[in-house]
């Protein structure tokens, strides 16, 4: 799974499940905000009660496109997952491909089922999202 690298910066409401404003920038320099509930932009537990802000998170995304400029400096066209928005209502966002990383651990994912001898696993992730992995080595899975 990709993740676009973010900050959280400050508390809109603290109380449960808390909702906290968080910012990453597009490729163009443009700063996205975008205003959430934690439990959605914040799977490691780092945003809590007393929290000094910034803090760090990493936002579940898909990678639409990938485009290569001259140079060789990478950016890519990325959908947020969990319908995740920005305060102008947008899920889709141009960003540099130095602030996506790629999380992918083994204790986030169960195996639904093996599609039919092609090597492809499909694979659910905590929180409902399916995805097709291809010659996954940390999937372990007896297949009659």
């Amino acid at each position: 799974m990709r993740c676009v690298r973010a900050e959280a910066i400050r508390w809109i409401d603290e109380e449960w499940p808390g909702w906290v404003e968080v910012q990453f920038t597009e490729s163009d320099g443009t700063v996205v905000s975008i205003v959430e509930k934690v439990p959605v932009v914040d799977y490691d537990g780092r945003v809590a009660p007393g929290v000094r802000f910034p803090v760090d998170l990493e936002i579940p995304c898909d990678v639409l496109d990938w485009v290569t400029h001259p140079g060789g400096d990478q950016s890519a066209t990325i959908q947020l997952r969990f319908n995740v928005e920005d305060q102008h209502g947008r899920t889709v966002f141009n960003v540099d491909a130095r602030v996506l990383s790629h999380s992918a651990q083994r204790a986030d994912y169960r195996v639904l089922h093996v599609l039919g001898g092609s090597g492809v696993v499909e694979v659910q992730d905590r929180e409902g999202c399916g995805d097709d992995v291809a010659d996954a080595p940390w999937v372990e899975a007896d297949v009659a």
